[in-house]
Protein backbone atom coordinates (compact mmCIF):
# COMPACT_ATOMS: atom_id res chain seq x y z
CA UNK A 1 0.00 0.00 0.00
CA UNK A 2 2.93 2.59 0.34
CA UNK A 3 2.69 5.50 -1.60
CA UNK A 4 -0.87 4.97 -3.27
CA UNK A 5 -3.23 8.31 -2.75
CA UNK A 6 -6.23 7.60 -1.88
CA UNK A 7 -9.19 10.45 -1.41
CA UNK A 8 -12.11 9.50 1.27
CA UNK A 9 -15.36 11.76 1.07
CA UNK A 10 -17.01 11.94 5.15
CA UNK A 11 -13.98 11.06 6.44
CA UNK A 12 -13.50 13.71 9.25
CA UNK A 13 -14.97 11.14 11.59
CA UNK A 14 -16.44 7.63 11.75
CA UNK A 15 -15.40 5.01 9.20
CA UNK A 16 -14.20 7.43 7.17
CA UNK A 17 -11.78 8.95 9.28
CA UNK A 18 -10.95 4.95 10.82
CA UNK A 19 -9.63 4.49 7.25
CA UNK A 20 -7.68 7.51 6.60
CA UNK A 21 -5.75 6.59 9.96
CA UNK A 22 -5.65 2.76 9.03
CA UNK A 23 -4.21 3.59 5.21
CA UNK A 24 -1.78 5.92 6.64
CA UNK A 25 -0.38 3.54 8.92
CA UNK A 26 0.21 1.70 6.30
CA UNK A 27 2.12 4.15 4.12
CA UNK A 28 -1.02 5.69 2.03
CA UNK A 29 -1.44 9.15 1.07
CA UNK A 30 -4.73 10.34 2.01
CA UNK A 31 -6.83 13.39 1.51
CA UNK A 32 -9.68 13.90 3.82
CA UNK A 33 -12.91 15.62 2.79
CA UNK A 34 -16.09 16.92 4.71
CA UNK A 35 -18.56 19.83 5.23
CA UNK A 36 -17.68 20.73 8.52
CA UNK A 37 -14.61 23.10 8.24
CA UNK A 38 -13.85 22.65 11.97
CA UNK A 39 -14.72 18.83 12.21
CA UNK A 40 -12.40 18.22 9.55
CA UNK A 41 -9.74 20.75 11.01
CA UNK A 42 -9.70 18.45 14.25
CA UNK A 43 -9.34 14.91 12.31
CA UNK A 44 -6.33 16.41 10.56
CA UNK A 45 -5.05 17.52 13.68
CA UNK A 46 -5.20 13.98 14.85
CA UNK A 47 -3.31 12.85 12.02
CA UNK A 48 -0.92 15.46 11.85
CA UNK A 49 2.02 12.91 12.83
CA UNK A 50 1.75 11.61 9.16
CA UNK A 51 3.41 14.98 7.72
CA UNK A 52 2.63 15.52 3.85
CA UNK A 53 1.04 12.17 3.58
CA UNK A 54 -2.27 14.07 4.98
CA UNK A 55 -3.66 16.66 3.71
CA UNK A 56 -7.70 17.85 3.92
CA UNK A 57 -10.35 19.95 1.76
CA UNK A 58 -13.88 21.27 2.71
CA UNK A 59 -15.91 18.95 0.70
CA UNK A 60 -20.11 19.40 0.02
CA UNK A 61 -20.42 16.32 -2.15
CA UNK A 62 -24.16 17.23 -3.22
CA UNK A 63 -22.22 20.13 -4.98
CA UNK A 64 -20.32 18.86 -8.18
CA UNK A 65 -18.26 21.60 -7.93
CA UNK A 66 -16.75 20.98 -4.68
CA UNK A 67 -16.31 17.75 -5.73
CA UNK A 68 -14.26 18.35 -8.88
CA UNK A 69 -12.17 20.97 -6.80
CA UNK A 70 -11.38 17.89 -4.38
CA UNK A 71 -10.62 15.63 -7.11
CA UNK A 72 -8.12 18.81 -8.22
CA UNK A 73 -6.20 19.47 -5.20
CA UNK A 74 -5.66 15.73 -4.88
CA UNK A 75 -4.36 15.67 -7.96
CA UNK A 76 -2.25 18.63 -7.75
CA UNK A 77 -0.89 17.30 -4.05
CA UNK A 78 -0.44 13.39 -5.08
CA UNK A 79 0.09 13.01 -8.57
CA UNK A 80 -2.49 10.49 -9.13
CA UNK A 81 -5.58 9.34 -7.75
CA UNK A 82 -5.66 5.33 -6.84
CA UNK A 83 -8.12 5.06 -5.05
CA UNK A 84 -11.33 7.24 -4.37
CA UNK A 85 -13.92 6.09 -1.21
CA UNK A 86 -17.05 7.71 -1.65
CA UNK A 87 -18.49 7.39 2.07
CA UNK A 88 -20.23 10.38 2.95
CA UNK A 89 -23.50 9.74 3.84
CA UNK A 90 -26.56 10.76 6.44
CA UNK A 91 -28.52 8.41 8.51
CA UNK A 92 -32.24 9.45 9.72
CA UNK A 93 -34.04 9.29 13.29
CA UNK A 94 -35.83 6.03 13.69
CA UNK A 95 -39.10 6.96 12.74
CA UNK A 96 -41.78 6.33 10.07
CA UNK A 97 -41.43 8.21 7.26
CA UNK A 98 -44.87 10.56 8.05
CA UNK A 99 -42.76 11.84 10.70
CA UNK A 100 -39.92 13.06 8.64
CA UNK A 101 -39.65 16.52 7.11
CA UNK A 102 -39.38 16.85 3.70
CA UNK A 103 -36.17 18.77 3.94
CA UNK A 104 -34.74 16.27 5.65
CA UNK A 105 -35.78 12.93 3.35
CA UNK A 106 -34.48 15.62 0.66
CA UNK A 107 -30.98 15.86 1.96
CA UNK A 108 -30.67 12.21 3.05
CA UNK A 109 -31.05 11.51 -0.48
CA UNK A 110 -28.85 14.06 -1.85
CA UNK A 111 -26.50 13.31 -0.20
CA UNK A 112 -26.52 9.37 0.15
CA UNK A 113 -27.56 8.66 -4.16
CA UNK A 114 -27.19 11.75 -5.75
CA UNK A 115 -23.52 12.96 -4.00
CA UNK A 116 -22.73 9.46 -4.48
CA UNK A 117 -22.98 9.63 -8.17
CA UNK A 118 -21.13 13.03 -8.73
CA UNK A 119 -18.56 11.54 -6.81
CA UNK A 120 -18.55 8.74 -8.84
CA UNK A 121 -18.65 10.84 -11.93
CA UNK A 122 -15.63 13.18 -10.96
CA UNK A 123 -13.40 10.16 -9.74
CA UNK A 124 -14.35 7.87 -12.93
CA UNK A 125 -13.24 10.71 -15.00
CA UNK A 126 -10.32 11.50 -13.83
CA UNK A 127 -9.12 8.01 -13.21
CA UNK A 128 -9.95 6.90 -16.80
CA UNK A 129 -7.61 10.11 -18.36
CA UNK A 130 -4.97 9.07 -16.16
CA UNK A 131 -5.58 5.39 -16.95
CA UNK A 132 -6.26 3.70 -14.02
CA UNK A 133 -8.00 3.90 -10.42
CA UNK A 134 -10.53 2.30 -8.13
CA UNK A 135 -13.45 3.64 -7.05
CA UNK A 136 -15.24 2.39 -3.85
CA UNK A 137 -18.72 2.77 -2.92
CA UNK A 138 -19.75 2.62 1.08
CA UNK A 139 -23.13 0.54 1.38
CA UNK A 140 -25.32 0.12 4.35
CA UNK A 141 -28.52 -1.41 6.05
CA UNK A 142 -31.17 -1.99 3.25
CA UNK A 143 -28.20 -2.97 0.32
CA UNK A 144 -28.62 -6.09 0.10
CA UNK A 145 -33.05 -5.51 0.18
CA UNK A 146 -33.32 -6.17 3.74
CA UNK A 147 -36.04 -4.01 5.04
CA UNK A 148 -36.77 -2.19 8.61
CA UNK A 149 -39.41 0.12 9.70
CA UNK A 150 -38.28 3.74 10.66
CA UNK A 151 -35.23 3.19 8.65
CA UNK A 152 -37.16 3.84 4.99
CA UNK A 153 -35.27 6.44 3.46
CA UNK A 154 -31.93 5.79 4.16
CA UNK A 155 -32.29 1.61 3.53
CA UNK A 156 -33.64 3.15 0.43
CA UNK A 157 -30.89 5.07 -0.82
CA UNK A 158 -28.23 2.27 0.41
CA UNK A 159 -30.05 -0.20 -2.03
CA UNK A 160 -29.94 3.05 -4.56
CA UNK A 161 -26.27 2.11 -3.88
CA UNK A 162 -26.13 -1.15 -4.36
CA UNK A 163 -27.67 -0.94 -8.04
CA UNK A 164 -25.80 1.66 -9.04
CA UNK A 165 -22.49 0.41 -8.07
CA UNK A 166 -22.87 -2.94 -10.37
CA UNK A 167 -24.11 -0.99 -12.95
CA UNK A 168 -21.07 1.29 -12.83
CA UNK A 169 -18.81 -1.58 -12.25
CA UNK A 170 -20.30 -3.25 -15.81
CA UNK A 171 -19.94 0.16 -17.38
CA UNK A 172 -16.48 0.46 -16.27
CA UNK A 173 -15.51 -2.57 -18.06
CA UNK A 174 -12.48 -2.29 -19.98
CA UNK A 175 -11.78 1.38 -19.25
CA UNK A 176 -9.12 0.72 -16.74
CA UNK A 177 -11.01 1.93 -13.94
CA UNK A 178 -12.17 -0.62 -11.03
CA UNK A 179 -15.31 -0.54 -9.19
CA UNK A 180 -16.79 -1.88 -5.71
CA UNK A 181 -18.54 -1.51 -2.71
CA UNK A 182 -18.07 -1.75 1.00
CA UNK A 183 -20.15 -3.48 2.88
CA UNK A 184 -18.89 -2.54 6.87
CA UNK A 185 -21.62 -3.76 8.89
CA UNK A 186 -23.38 -2.04 11.96
CA UNK A 187 -20.56 0.52 13.66
CA UNK A 188 -20.74 2.73 16.78
CA UNK A 189 -20.64 5.33 15.03
CA UNK A 190 -22.96 8.56 15.16
CA UNK A 191 -24.98 6.78 12.92
CA UNK A 192 -26.42 4.69 15.30
CA UNK A 193 -25.27 6.48 18.46
CA UNK A 194 -27.15 9.60 17.89
CA UNK A 195 -30.29 8.60 17.13
CA UNK A 196 -30.31 6.18 20.28
CA UNK A 197 -29.35 8.77 22.74
CA UNK A 198 -32.82 10.97 21.56
CA UNK A 199 -34.99 7.68 21.81
CA UNK A 200 -33.97 6.46 25.51
CA UNK A 201 -36.87 3.38 25.30
CA UNK A 202 -35.46 1.92 22.27
CA UNK A 203 -31.81 2.71 23.34
CA UNK A 204 -32.46 0.62 26.42
CA UNK A 205 -34.50 -2.30 24.26
CA UNK A 206 -31.93 -2.71 21.34
CA UNK A 207 -28.24 -1.97 23.20
CA UNK A 208 -28.03 -6.01 24.27
CA UNK A 209 -28.53 -7.10 20.44
CA UNK A 210 -26.54 -3.95 19.34
CA UNK A 211 -23.59 -4.83 21.42
CA UNK A 212 -23.40 -8.40 19.52
CA UNK A 213 -23.64 -6.96 16.09
CA UNK A 214 -21.78 -4.05 16.15
CA UNK A 215 -17.88 -2.97 15.81
CA UNK A 216 -15.94 -0.37 16.53
CA UNK A 217 -14.49 1.48 13.17
CA UNK A 218 -11.47 0.98 13.89
CA UNK A 219 -12.03 -2.58 13.68
CA UNK A 220 -13.55 -2.85 10.34
CA UNK A 221 -10.67 -0.14 8.93
CA UNK A 222 -8.20 -2.65 9.72
CA UNK A 223 -10.30 -5.34 7.38
CA UNK A 224 -10.89 -2.93 4.85
CA UNK A 225 -7.78 -1.02 4.39
CA UNK A 226 -6.07 -3.65 2.55
CA UNK A 227 -9.04 -4.46 0.45
CA UNK A 228 -9.60 -0.97 -0.58
CA UNK A 229 -5.93 -0.86 -2.19
CA UNK A 230 -5.07 -4.28 -3.08
CA UNK A 231 -8.54 -5.82 -4.34
CA UNK A 232 -8.37 -6.68 -8.38
CA UNK A 233 -11.96 -7.24 -9.33
CA UNK A 234 -14.31 -5.53 -10.95
CA UNK A 235 -17.67 -5.09 -9.17
CA UNK A 236 -16.07 -6.57 -6.22
CA UNK A 237 -18.19 -6.32 -2.94
CA UNK A 238 -15.99 -6.49 -0.23
CA UNK A 239 -18.01 -7.05 3.39
CA UNK A 240 -16.94 -7.23 6.93
CA UNK A 241 -19.85 -8.62 9.22
CA UNK A 242 -20.75 -12.11 6.82
CA UNK A 243 -23.09 -14.73 7.54
CA UNK A 244 -20.32 -17.01 9.14
CA UNK A 245 -18.81 -13.75 11.54
CA UNK A 246 -22.37 -12.95 12.77
CA UNK A 247 -23.75 -16.61 13.47
CA UNK A 248 -20.58 -17.35 15.80
CA UNK A 249 -20.94 -14.10 17.55
CA UNK A 250 -24.75 -15.28 18.43
CA UNK A 251 -23.04 -18.90 19.26
CA UNK A 252 -20.88 -17.34 21.30
CA UNK A 253 -23.06 -14.43 22.96
CA UNK A 254 -23.90 -15.92 26.44
CA UNK A 255 -20.39 -16.74 26.70
CA UNK A 256 -18.21 -13.63 25.31
CA UNK A 257 -19.89 -10.31 26.48
CA UNK A 258 -18.89 -7.28 23.85
CA UNK A 259 -19.26 -3.95 24.96
CA UNK A 260 -18.76 -1.77 21.75
CA UNK A 261 -21.29 1.13 22.92
CA UNK A 262 -19.80 3.41 25.50
CA UNK A 263 -23.51 3.90 26.63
Amino acid sequence: MDRKSVVITGSSRGIGFALADELLKEGCRVMLSGKSEENLRRAAERLKAHGERVRAKVCDVTKPSDLEELWNEAKERFGTVDVWINNAGIGQDWRPIWELDPGVVRSIVDTNVTGLIHGAQTAFRGMKAQGAGRIWNMEGFGSDGRTMANLSVYGTTKRAVAFFTDSLAREARGTGVLVGSLRPGMMATDFVTEPLRRDPERLKRSLPILNIIADKPETVARYLAPRVVGDRRQGARVRWLTGGRLFLRFLTAPFVKRRVFDF
